[in-house]
């Protein structure tokens, strides 16, 4: 069942994935998005956008044994597949922003390190993503990492096999002065019931120092079971 919903600023981040991509509905009013809340790549609190001050670094967690969560972080990034489907190894792309705690340089690619921030259970990257005017920010940061792992734990972003599933970027506009862009993109996780899910989300990303930060997302549309 395809259900069309307006285009409207949520979190990316919720989200997704990115989903604070950030996926999910809930008796809140968290969002499903990779943007950035609670879980909330668009890359809100289904698939994330969370907000988060921009010229924070957060270092990637060693471990999220806190959270009783194993780490699902590629043990052998020269020989994985990115789990945001970029066709490149995880040495090759993403890791770097991860490792680093800095949003990248172009707006596609925070939309993709959001996502496999998601599927990989890095909830620093997806805070430290987050542009700090976001609404989804959250000054408890303790209970903000966990909404995130607890959305990650929600859904899978592999096929059996480990196939990648990942995001497709649609279309990129830049916008005013060129110090915003918008991004709409095509995200697929497994969700309940091991079911596919898709979903299309226009997030809007601002440039800070020369990077670029979630700052909010809209559900266009999706497909499949959401928790």
């Amino acid at each position: 069942e395809v259900v069309l919903l307006p285009c409207r600023c949520v979190f990316l981040a919720t989200v997704a994935l990115c989903v604070t991509c950030c996926l999910a509905f809930s008796s809140s009013p968290a969002t499903f998005k990779l943007g950035g809340r609670a879980a909330s790549l668009s890359l809100n609190k289904g698939l994330p956008v969370s907000p988060r001050h921009a010229t924070a670094v957060f270092a990637p967690r060693a471990s999220l044994a806190d959270f009783g969560v194993e780490s699902r972080i590629p043990e052998a990034p020269s020989k994985t597949k990115c789990a945001c489907g970029s066709g490149k190894t995880y040495e090759d792309c993403c890791q770097k922003h991860h490792e680093s705690g800095k949003a990248p340089a172009d707006p596609e690619e925070t939309i993709r390190a959001r996502y496999s921030a998601f599927a990989y259970a890095i909830p620093s990257f997806i805070m430290a993503s987050t542009h700090p005017k976001s609404e989804d920010h959250k000054d408890n940061k303790q209970a903000w990492e966990q909404e995130l792992v607890d959305f990650c734990q929600s859904y899978r972003f592999h096929r059996r096999g480990e196939r990648v599933l990942g995001v497709k970027m649609e279309e990129t506009r830049y916008l005013g002065t060129g110090d915003e862009a918008s991004v709409q993109f095509r995200a697929r996780m497994i969700g309940p019931g091991q079911k596919l899910v898709t979903f299309w989300e226009r997030s809007r990303l601002l440039k800070k120092d020369e990077r670029w930060y979630y700052k909010s997302g809209a559900l266009l549309e999706f497909e499949g079971p959401l928790l």
